[in-house]
């Protein structure tokens, strides 16, 4: 009976364990990518949600702006309180604008009751009142634009700057949460390195304490692996804080659902550095070109440049003389006189000019100056442009090319301390050999690590520079 109930236990022993297997564990390790960083911080970094703020700031104001075409309703009564005569009159008038020709539509009905003096007798109507419609526009100032039209065209163009600089913001903030990565795979893969050299250095303290106790080995050499310890220990203590001060500085873009800094824990590891090397060898001429069309600050100045020229035009329309023209046809229905009974048609032209025009002149003079102002500095921002990105194109390909020269000396140093090593175990050489030989493979493997993400960084600033980051969510880099 004790038999049989040790194998069921057994069974349910190993069924629970194989379940448990199953299960992921919550502190399993995690890799965090370069992909999760941004974006998490595309999502919710302060600077970038304060641009889309700004964005619908700017489509707020062309939404005002379209306003000015609203179509409007107006009424006006007009009653006689005391006097001879009582007449009562009330009318009401829809207007639309339209953006031609500052045009405007309008429709209107009249009625009245009661006397009117000789000189209102444009208030009477018959009994059922008078329906009246039109239109009137302007030939010359006003005509090809106005202020209201000039309002329109602007707001849509500052809804496209505005579109604009939340694109610089998420690319410059782009920028910032690769290099702050990067910092923190840095410091995590040299971390490694030198918890590894210290935990090398502790095992062999103890080999070569049972050597001294032995008489195989001088106590110096003993002495002299404490001090090599002390030394390791100290650069795993300086590894430790710099990847605290790095993950700190990471946790400014990389945060959780409520938009908090999240500081990675121990868990969280960084991907393999092969993992992280991309190759972004880009055809200079094609990235130049592509900048040059798409790079947002060129655009904003052309932006810029299309409003400027637009209130270059207003300005100087208004030097024009006003000659404005209406029309309008009116319908009285009902009993009354019977000189209301025909439909009514009316034209008019209405002709006013400044004689002195001073104030458009001068703001003529200054838009006019502002084109010319802005001219040069897209000029000039495109030339600085074509620079930096040759700039940055060099530093990368130095970089990559120190990154190759700094992998291989650390082959080399690895495989020099594999064999110092082995001829240690034949005697052929001394703990202190040996130490050098260790440390100098430490350095290479620290400068190779950092050779290698100064390489992706360099690269990512190209793309920063070209604007062109967001290339990173799904590619190479963010694997």
């Amino acid at each position: 009976m004790e038999n049989n109930s040790n194998g069921f236990i057994s069974v349910v022993a190993t069924i629970f364990l194989l379940v448990f297997s199953l299960i992921p564990s919550t502190y399993a390790a995690q890799t965090l990518t370069l992909n999760d960083v941004l974006l998490s911080a595309n999502s919710y970094y302060p600077d970038i949600l304060a641009a889309q703020q700004e964005l619908q700031q700017a489509r707020a104001d062309r939404l005002y702006a379209q306003g000015a075409f609203d179509i409007e309703l107006q009424q006006n009564t007009r009653a006689r309180t005391s006097g001879y005569y009582d007449g009562l009159s009330v009318a009401q008038k829809v207007i639309k604008p339209l953006r031609y020709s500052n045009a405007k539509l309008f429709a209107e009905y009249r009625i009245s009751d009661g006397q009117f003096p000789i000189y209102e007798d444009e208030f009477v109507t018959l009994d059922r009142g008078e329906f009246s419609m039109g239109v009137s526009l302007s030939l010359l100032r006003d005509g090809d634009i106005d202020k209201n039209r000039l309002a329109l065209i602007n707001s849509d163009l500052n809804v496209d700057m505005e579109e604009l600089r939340q694109e610089t913001t998420i690319n410059n903030i782009g920028v910032q949460a690769a290099i702050a990565y990067l910092n923190w795979v840095n410091a995590h893969k040299q971390l490694e390195v030198y918890q590894s050299l210290l935990k090398t250095a502790k095992y062999r303290h103890n080999a070569i304490q049972k050597r001294v106790i032995l008489g195989s080995s001088a106590e110096i050499e003993l002495l002299d692996n404490e001090q090599n310890i002390l030394k390791r220990h100290s650069q795993v203590l300086n590894a430790e804080n710099e990847l605290e001060l790095t993950s700190i500085g990471l946790s400014m873009y990389w945060r959780d659902q409520q938009g908090h800094p999240k500081k990675p824990s121990a868990e969280i590891q960084p991907p393999k550095l092969n993992d992280l090397a991309a190759d972004i060898r880009i055809d200079m001429n094609t990235l130049i070109t592509d900048a040059l069309l798409q790079h947002p600050e060129i655009q904003q100045i052309e932006n810029a440049l299309k409003q400027t020229e637009n209130t270059n035009r207003f300005h100087r329309n208004q030097l024009l003389p006003n000659l404005d023209i209406y029309a309008k046809v009116g319908q009285d229905i009902g009993a009354g006189s019977e000189t209301r009974d025909d439909l009514d048609s009316f034209i008019g032209l209405q002709f006013s000019m400044p004689l002195e025009r001073r104030a458009a002149r001068g703001k003529l003079d200054k838009s006019t100056a502002k084109i010319k102002q802005l001219n040069y500095l897209k000029q000039g921002l495109v030339e600085s442009l074509s620079g930096s990105l040759h700039q940055a194109h060099a530093k990368y390909i130095n970089k990559r090319s120190q990154a190759e020269v700094s992998l291989r000396r650390a082959e080399i140093t690895k495989q020099l301390e594999q064999q110092e090593e082995k001829r240690a175990e034949q005697g052929a050489s001394n703990i202190f050999l040996l130490n050098v030989r260790q440390e100098n493979s430490a350095e290479a493997q620290v400068e190779a690590i950092t050779d290698q993400l100064k390489s992706i960084l360099a690269g990512i600033e190209l793309l920063g520079r070209a604007y062109k980051v967001n290339e990173l969510y799904s590619g190479e880099l963010a694997r």
